[in-house]
């Protein structure tokens, strides 16, 4: 179906596929973090998706920073919301908001921040 759409909404176009540009992201990898929170600890692997590689390699430089943050920002989500998709997406903006500020704060530009991504995400409940 996927395919029928995209094949649909490029049939009218004058434009090759290899004359495209697509915009270029980079990604800064921040490593494993746990948090415990109400309920619970995490473990996620969070990513940074970067407008610009000047971007990307500021987060290197900061990760350490970064992840502090994420250990702090993360313990604000109980691990009951993070099992749905609301409370993925709350912890993916607060982790955002975070990195925007710690690059703006580190003379960069906050907006080639695009997102922080997470490729796994891992809740340990406790009784």
């Amino acid at each position: 179906m996927l395919l029928l759409i995209y094949g649909i909404a490029t049939l009218g176009s004058n434009t090759a596929d290899s004359d495209r540009v697509l915009p270029e992201r980079h990604h800064a990898r921040i490593g494993q973090v746990v948090f415990r929170s109400e309920g619970g600890m995490t473990r996620i692997n969070p990513a940074v998706a970067c407008a610009t590689r000047d971007a990307c390699e500021l987060v290197d430089r900061l990760a350490a920073e970064v992840k502090d943050g994420i250990q702090a920002l993360g313990g604000a989500h109980p691990v009951h919301a993070l099992e749905t998709t609301e409370g993925k997406l709350q912890l993916q903006s607060a982790l955002t908001a975070h990195v925007q500020q710690l690059v703006q704060r580190n003379t960069g530009n906050p907006s080639d921040i695009v997102t922080v991504f997470f490729d796994e995400i891992i809740s340990t409940t406790v009784d």
